[in-house]
């Protein structure tokens, strides 16, 4: 999911090393972006590389129907990507993963 930015966000990260609270907002189109987020780290590798003081993670993740075909993911597909969320995280500090969509 979105490697371009992963190299930015660890600069970024680096410069924070005392950061308790990070709250990330991400807006995709829903169409493209369901299948990479599967099986991403939701910034749990950078968190742990540069927030060693990270208390509080929040990443809103807002998806923009552009289509109206497409209605967000289905239940199962939610449940694993908050599974995911949840593992990757494993409770080394508080952390949340909020999704929603809209119509443009």
């Amino acid at each position: 999911m979105w490697p371009r930015n992963e190299h930015v966000i660890g600069v970024f990260f680096a410069c924070l090393p005392n950061l308790e609270q990070l709250t990330i907002h991400r807006l995709d189109e829903l169409s493209l972006s369901i299948p990479p987020l599967v099986n991403y780290d939701w910034l749990a590798s950078k968190i742990s590389l540069y927030l060693p003081s990270l208390r509080q993670f929040t990443f809103n993740l807002h998806f923009c129907r552009k289509d109206r075909r497409f209605e967000l993911a289905p239940d199962n597909v939610l449940n694993q990507l908050q599974e995911n969320f949840k593992n990757v995280h494993n409770n080394l500090y508080q952390s949340r993963l909020v999704i929603d969509s809209f119509d443009p």
